[in-house]
This record gives structure tokens, C-alpha cells and sequence, in this order.
């Protein structure tokens, strides 16, 4: 068979269900490998190994028959370490052993019995159509890298199960919750310990309850660190029975994406009050936010921190990744002095990153926005469905979203970002700035300004929200109220140059005409007064 087939991996106790996602992957034109096409008399085992190496994607049906059978394992082991695409379809809540959770790590995958049999027939397509666009990799660099350690400073999320088996809905969101923040990969370990059990000192704590009425199902959350126990966060979310049961899924996801960025912010809190000699890799990637300012003096650091973070793990994928985002950042946003060299270094960092960590949603999701911004949207638009596959996070959704904006289709992004808002729960805020764009992409000027105005009350801090929303008010023909936001922007980044913030945003957003014109026209109105 040809390297474009997909193989399957499976128990021959789940047969019936497979044998209809085999046929379902054929009716939408896939060649599709599984046992039954192994002839009597041949070197079975040659002929296994050889349609796994040559496969552009594996997708294994983990059930708790599947999880336990010697021969999946050892298919799933032979296609990972030769760095084929994998992923992991739960037709049934399963409970993996250790070994085999350990090496699926960020790649759990897909939740058929959660997520429904259309969206995860959608998924697995979004997933496989990736495969394809992806450009060819020489996944023997993945597998010869040497590694002598690893970095041991990842964020470690504990989920405590609060309460008794007794209580259904806050044991489903336990596991909701624990299964987003483990399949974000990246920086994160997600564990879980019983009610009873003691916190590792050195983890961030969750709890979750469930409170059920009549007529309304409540949530909380509270995440602690230390001893005594510091509330980094906490917060409580509420739904009719009904509607909780339908949105589970997105409540728990949004409740894990929540965590995930007060984590990240409290750990890079920290570092900033370490000694320098302290930080350690995850310190140095996650302190090089791109978006924290285009001065100079910190233009220079974050580089400085992800060249340190790259030394002290060479054959890790994620400083790579981090690299590429950033370097891309700059140059599409007018801060590079190099722009040229520092989009090809961006080009290869992300090559190498997909290369050495191909299934891991934090890489696909920074590898994806790089590609974008470089111009290269089919591949990026393809990583980042193969993140959104993998994860179908919050984040990778966002990730999802921008990439579709960068490519020019701002119709699907919007949907994502709507998607996105309609279930934020209490205390967490939408990054307005983004679905305006992708409104103001699309033509809808009106639509956009809410969202627009939105941004600049909920973030006042950042200059891009400001400059969007001075563009869609002089559209409007609200040119006093343009002229107060577009100060407001530059009184934020006083190197902003309105004439190559227009370039940019044109390059970055603009894939034709009419979408250069609203995307800039307001701005370009008060640059001619």
C-alpha cells in the first residue's frame, strides 16, 4: 500500500465499532490499513512493520481491550518512535495503564463517548487532511537525537478528586478537566490524587465541585499552591441541568485553559524573582512572551532567554518551537532588525520543532502561527488543525482561529471564537481583540466595533487592541473617537509607526483586496488628516 494509507490499530474485540470508522474513512477517500489485509503465508511481522513506517498517519481505537493488548502497544510503539503521526480515538472511557499513559503523554486524543460520533469523525478528518499537507521530514532526527536529560521544571497541575464516587458530575469534570490540561502538552504534567491524598509540594492544586438543583447545576473551582495554601485562583460557573449536561465538555475545557494561563503566569511571577543563575529551561521559554512589548532592551532579552533555554537542551523540540514564534512575531510585526534572516531562522526552528515533537499540541500550535505568518498557510492552517485534532482545547482552537485569520478565511474563525465565548465561564475574559479582527476581515465594521470596544475596556494595556479599535471608529466616521484610541495606542508603544503598522497588518491579515481595505482603511483616514 501506498505511503498515503492510514494505518489502524485496534482490538480484534472492538471489530464491529472499528470496522464502521474503516469504512466512514474510506467513503471520504482514504486508503486505510488494518489486519484483515495481512494474505495467509506471508512474513506477517515484515508486512506489519512495513505498513507502519510507510503510513502518513496511525490511529489507534483505545478501549480498555486495546489498552491492554500487547500487540497495539507494540504497533503504537514501532510508529511513534519512527515519528508517524498518531492519534489516540477513546471509543470508551478506558483506564491506561501507567506505561502505556506515559508514552501517549499529550497525545490521549480524541473522546468519541464525550465529544459524540460526528464531531469525532470531524476530528479524525481534520486530523488525517493535515498529514497531507504537511512537508516531508526526515523523522529519523526525532528518533537519533541523543538525550541525556530532560528539562525537569514543567508545571505540575494536580486534580484532587473532591468528592465521592457518589457525586457523577464533579467526578465527569475531574476527568475533563485533567484530560485538557495533560493534552496541552508543552510545559505541562497533569496528575491526579485522591480526596485524601497530600500535594507534592512543588505542584499547583485543583479542586472541583458539583452542586445540582431543580433547575440549576453549579461548578467551582479553586487552584492553591504551598503550604499553607495560596488561592491562585477560584471561581464558581452555572448552567440549567440541561444545558450543563450538552456544554460538559467545552465548561471543563474552559475551566482547564483558565488554570493553564494563571499557571503559566504564576510560574513566570516566580522566575522573575529568581537570581538569574536559577532559571531553568521552563523559566527562560515561558518569560520570552513575544507579546510583551517591541523595545529594544526587551526585544534583546527574549532572545537572550530562549538562546539560554536552547543550550541547556539542545534536542528539546520546545525551545524551538518557542524560537520560531517569536522570531516570526517580530518580523511580522515590524520589530525585527533583520527581517530576512530572522524569518528564515523562524522557517527552521518550526521545521525542526514539528520534526522532533510531532504530536504534541503546544509545538503544532506555535509551529502552526509561525507558518502563517510566514506566509506558508496551507502548512501552518494544517498544523493547526492537527493541534486542534490532537488537543480540541480552548487554546488550540484560538491557535486555530488566528491561523484562519492570517490565511484570509475569517468566516470559520469567527465561529471558533463564538464558540469559544459562548461558554466562558464567570472571571475569565475573551480576547476581544481577535474576533474583531476577523469581523473587521470579513467586512462586518458595525459587528466588529463591540467586540472592538470590548477589548480596549477589558485589556486598556494593549496597544494593538487600541489600534484596532481606532480603525474600526473611523470607519464609522467617529474620527474624535478614533483619534483618542489611536493615542491611546501609541502612548503605549511610542516606537509605533502607524505607516508600517498598516504594512503589517495588511501583510499579515490582507489576502485580498477588499480585505487589505477594512482591515486598514480607518487607520489610513486618520494618517491623511
Amino acid at each position: 500500500m501506498s505511503e498515503s494509507h492510514i494505518f489502524v490499530c485496534y482490538s480484534h474485540r472492538d471489530a464491529s465499532e472499528v470496522t464502521d470508522e474503516v469504512r466512514h474513512l474510506r467513503g471520504q477517500g482514504f486508503l486505510v490499513w488494518y489486519d484483515d489485509q495481512i494474505e495467509a503465508g506471508t512474513a506477517w511481522r515484515d508486512e506489519l512493520a512495513n505498513a507502519i513506517s510507510s503510513a502518513r498517519a496511525l490511529v489507534y481505537f483505545v478501549t480498555p481491550s486495546s489498552s491492554t493488548s500487547e500487540n497495539c502497544v507494540r504497533e503504537l510503539d514501532y510508529a511513534m518512535d519512527r515519528g508517524v503521526p498518531t492519534l489516540a480515538v477513546h471509543l470508551r472511557p478506558t483506564s491506561l495503564p501507567p506505561g502505556l499513559a506515559f508514552r501517549l503523554g499529550s497525545r490521549q486524543g480524541l473522546m468519541k463517548y464525550d465529544l459524540g460520533l460526528d464531531e469525532t469523525r470531524r476530528r479524525v478528518l481534520d486530523f488525517v487532511r493535515s498529514t497531507r499537507s504537511l512537508a516531508p521530514t526526515d523523522h529519523r532526527v526525532a528518533a537519533e537525537s541523543p538525550r541525556l536529560s530532560e528539562p525537569d521544571d514543567r508545571i505540575n497541575v494536580v486534580v484532587a478528586r473532591r468528592l465521592k464516587r457518589s457525586n457523577p458530575a464533579t467526578e465527569d469534570l475531574t476527568e475533563v478537566v485533567l484530560r485538557y490540561i495533560s493534552l496541552y502538552g508543552g510545559p505541562f504534567r497533569a496528575l491526579t490524587i485522591g480526596h485524601d491524598e497530600r500535594c507534592p509540594d512543588n505542584a499547583m492544586l485543583v479542586r472541583l465541585a458539583a452542586a445540582k438543583t431543580r433547575d440549576r447545576m453549579s461548578v467551582s473551582w479553586e487552584m492553591t499552591r504551598g503550604e499553607p495554601r495560596e488561592v491562585l485562583w477560584s471561581g464558581k460557573h452555572a448552567e440549567s441541568p440541561s444545558d450543563f449536561a450538552m456544554k460538559r465538555g467545552r465548561i471543563g475545557d474552559m475551566i482547564a485553559y483558565g488554570l493553564i494561563r494563571r499557571a503559566i503566569a504564576e510560574k513566570v511571577h516566580r522566575a522573575t524573582r529568581l537570581a538569574d543563575r536559577h532559571l531553568r529551561y521552563w523559566d527562560l521559554l515561558l518569560m520570552a512572551e513575544p507579546f510583551s512589548g517591541m523595545q529594544e532592551d526587551r526585544r534583546k532579552e527574549r532572545h537572550d532567554l530562549i538562546q539560554r533555554a536552547v543550550a541547556m537542551f539542545p534536542y528539546e523540540a520546545f525551545g524551538y518551537a518557542v524560537r520560531a514564534n517569536v522570531l516570526s512575531w517580530e518580523a511580522a510585526n515590524g520589530v525585527s532588525r533583520q527581517p530576512d534572516a530572522d524569518r528564515a531562522n523562524a522557517r527552521q526552528s518550526a521545521s525542526t520543532a514539528v520534526e522532533r515533537e510531532p504530536n504534541d499540541a503546544f509545538v503544532l500550535m506555535l509551529a502552526g502561527t509561525t507558518f502563517c505568518r510566514l506566509n506558508e498557510y496551507d502548512r501552518g492552517v494544517a498544523l493547526s488543525r492537527r493541534a486542534y485534532a490532537l488537543a480540541g482545547s480552548v487554546e488550540s482552537k484560538d491557535r486555530l482561529a488566528m491561523s484562519l485569520c492570517f490565511a484570509g478565511t475569517p468566516d470559520e474563525a469567527i465561529q471558533l471564537y463564538l464558540e469559544i465565548l459562548e461558554t466562558m465561564p464567570a472571571g475569565q475574559t475573551f480576547q476581544y481583540a481577535r474576533l474583531a479582527i476577523a469581523m473587521v476581515q470579513a467586512g462586518r465594521i458595525a459587528d466588529a466595533l463591540q467586540s472592538s470596544t470590548d477589548s480596549v475596556i477589558h485589556y486598556p494595556d494593549d496597544y494593538f487592541g487600541w489600534l484596532v479599535h481606532a480603525n474600526v471608529l473611523a470607519q464609522l466616521d467617529r474620527i474624535d473617537d478614533a483619534h483618542d484610541a489611536l493615542t491611546n495606542s501609541m502612548s503605549l508603544m511610542p516606537r509605533l509607526r502607524l505607516a508600517a503598522a498598516i504594512e503589517g497588518i495588511e501583510a499579515t491579515y490582507g489576502r485580498n483586496a477588499d480585505q487589505r481595505r477594512w482591515l486598514t482603511a480607518g487607520l489610513r483616514r486618520l494618517v491623511s488628516r
